[in-house]
């Protein structure tokens, strides 16, 4: 299943990119204060960041039995074939 959408205009104008994106993911599991540490095109950083935002709903991490947050950084390639 395809979940992401490959934006028309960097379709259209042949870019591809690698998207650096910082997240967090919070004691209740919901992802806050993604940001994007590397990348040009907006229209590219738009999906990334679409992408990030739709991710599931995760358990939360745990220190010493408290809720903690948890920062994630993860590369996005957006490639055309």
């Amino acid at each position: 299943m395809k979940i992401y959408k490959y934006p028309v205009i960097p379709k259209e104008n042949g870019v591809s990119e690698k998207i650096i994106v910082q997240f967090v993911i919070n004691g209740n599991g919901n992802i806050v204060s993604a940001k994007i540490l590397r990348g040009e095109d907006r229209y590219l950083i738009e999906e990334a960041l679409r992408l990030i935002y739709s991710i599931p709903k995760m358990i939360g991490a745990k220190q010493r039995g408290e809720n903690a947050s948890c920062s994630f950084t993860v590369p996005i390639n957006f490639e055309l074939q």
